[in-house]
C-alpha cells in the first residue's frame, strides 16, 4: 500500500497536493 512510504511529511505533503483532506489520507 501507499502507506509503506507515506509517513509523516510525505503524507501531509500529498494531503496539501492532492487537496485532500486529513481523514481521507489518514487510512
Amino acid at each position: 500500500e501507499r502507506q509503506q512510504y507515506m509517513v509523516g511529511a510525505e503524507r501531509h505533503y500529498l494531503a496539501a497536493s492532492l487537496n485532500l483532506t486529513e481523514t481521507q489520507v489518514k487510512v
